[in-house]
């Protein structure tokens, strides 16, 4: 079922501003929710910290994104679209590279 009025959902405390530039370099900004949960993989003794990026946001708001061809700014920094989820209700999941954040942590 496609849900039509979302512009309250995406109006909440924790909504972010979000610009994206599309391969034609149309620029186009709208609200979304930004998640960065930390992932600490272990591989024997070194621990490798990384974050998967998200944006939760309207599907007519990401229309044209695509994986690769997008360059995406959230709160100053820029992040590479790596895939795009559309759940079937109106709500998509864009998934997120950060094109130069990379934490290495050894432990001894």
């Amino acid at each position: 079922m496609m849900l039509t009025d979302l512009d309250g959902f995406f109006t909440g405390l924790d909504a972010k501003d979000v610009t994206a530039v599309l391969a034609d370099g149309t620029r186009r900004t709208f609200k979304a929710y930004f998640d960065a949960p930390y992932l600490e993989p272990r591989l024997e003794d070194f621990a490798v910290e990384t974050a998967a990026y998200k944006l939760t946001c309207q599907a007519r708001d990401v229309a044209g994104v695509t994986r690769k061809s997008t360059a995406v700014w959230v709160d100053g920094a820029e992040y590479a679209v790596s895939a795009v989820r559309p759940d079937g209700t109106g709500i998509v999941e864009v998934m997120l590279d950060a094109t130069c954040d990379v934490t290495v942590q050894v432990d001894w």
